[in-house]
């Protein structure tokens, strides 16, 4: 057949000797292929193939299948993960809730322990300055290791006995406790706003 039309294709005849098992191949190839219905199809797919791999998509529905359950487990794993991270913070905060109920009992359980005549007090720095001198003089007067607590103890069971007394080792002048008073005013304006 004679072409008139330049800008038309002629389609040519083209065979291709084959053993009979690649005929056969081919033939599975071409079954298998998306959008191909004849042999001249199958054989434009796999030179498509051959010189563009990159944009030529084979869709394997089993290969689908695989990708869509490796996501689905893929999504099933992070929510366990996020799952697993909120459980170890809440077992995290109430380990740290036990501990420091646990800290406390032993604060508690320490307190308890102690004799009923110790008690705890808080002496404001200015009269615990004079305590300090007046255990370091006796310390120094009877050569023996006299504390704060011990000089509150023995004034207070003189006193009892005579409260009209003075029953301290030495006096100490206002001028003197108004020095020491200013002095810690100084050192902490904050407690005399």
């Amino acid at each position: 057949m004679e072409n008139t039309d330049n800008n038309s294709k002629v389609c040519q005849t083209f065979s291709i000797k084959a053993y009979p098992e690649d005929i056969e191949r081919f033939n599975r190839l071409k079954a298998e292929m998306d959008g191909v219905n004849n042999s001249r199809g199958a054989l434009i797919a796999l030179m498509d193939f051959f010189e563009n791999p990159k944009t030529i998509k084979v869709q394997d529905p089993e290969l689908i299948n695989s990708i869509a359950e490796l996501n689905k487990r893929a999504e099933e794993a992070e929510r366990r993960h996020k799952e697993a991270q909120q459980l170890a913070a809440r077992l995290q905060a109430e380990l740290d809730s036990a501990n420091e109920r646990l800290s406390q009992q032993d604060e508690l359980s320490r307190n308890d322990t102690r004799p009923e005549n110790v008690i705890e007090i808080e002496v404001h720095p200015v009269p615990f300055h004079f305590l300090k001198k007046m255990a370091e003089h006796l310390s120094k007067q009877k050569n023996a290791d006299i504390t704060p607590g011990y000089i509150l103890s023995d004034l207070f069971i003189k006193d009892l006995q005579n409260p009209l007394s003075n029953n301290l080792p030495y006096t100490v002048s206002t001028s003197e406790i108004e020095r020491v008073l200013n002095a810690y005013k100084r050192e902490h304006p904050e407690e005399y706003k």
